[in-house]
């Protein structure tokens, strides 16, 4: 029996690890880099490097429509993985792209090391650690990272950038200012539970 605070958010024995734990590639950084996969020339090559806490923890290179991403391997050793991109159709007739998982061959949008191999989140037995959270502490992050996107936008955080428009400055600081407002809400409902009520 645990308390109001209590959720499933300690590491049980036997429970999966979470996603952010390894390092991992995505196909939107992935796209952020090297623009449209479908419109990557096929004689084209692009390079790059994957980092946690600032160490480069895997590289990559795309050549055409081939990816090969170097990392850890069994026993420590570095080895190289090709992996194959996919595509189904879209709406309104376009291609959405997907890696295929080098293990499963599914498709899938981020690929993680783990275990001396790359592979997708169900073959490396892993889960988002938002299901080990509860309702209020998911409800907080989102309001945290929220806070982070926008304030990335501007200078020290709170400073317009040079050529920004005035107007949506002001949009930013008004969602930065409500977003505050939506912190303190949630860090009041982190602490103090719904039935709560005062001793006296």
């Amino acid at each position: 029996m645990g308390t109001w605070t209590s959720g499933n958010t300690e590491q049980r024995c036997g429970a999966r690890r979470c996603v952010d734990e390894f390092p991992h590639i995505t196909l939107p950084a992935l796209r952020l880099i090297v623009g449209s996969i479908e419109h990557f020339p096929l004689d084209g090559h692009q390079a790059g490097v994957v980092k946690m806490g600032g160490v480069p923890v895997m590289l990559w290179s795309l050549t055409g429509r081939c990816l090969k991403v170097a990392h850890n391997g069994p026993e420590g050793k570095a080895i190289e993985t090709p992996v194959h991109f996919d595509w189904t159709e879209a709406g309104f007739g376009g291609r959405r792209w997907w890696m295929r998982c080098p293990t499963s061959g599914e498709n899938r949008t981020a690929l993680y090391g783990r275990w001396g191999r790359l592979a997708c989140r169900e073959c490396q037995e892993l889960t988002y650690r938002s299901t080990r959270q509860t309702t209020r502490q998911r409800n907080l992050e989102q309001v945290r990272n929220r806070q982070e996107r926008v304030r990335c936008r501007l200078i020290d955080g709170w400073d317009k950038p040079p050529r920004m428009r005035w107007t949506t400055y002001r949009r930013l600081i008004e969602e930065l200012c409500a977003l505050d407002e939506a912190e303190h809400k949630a860090m009041r409902a982190y602490a103090i539970p719904s039935d709560w009520s005062p001793p006296w």
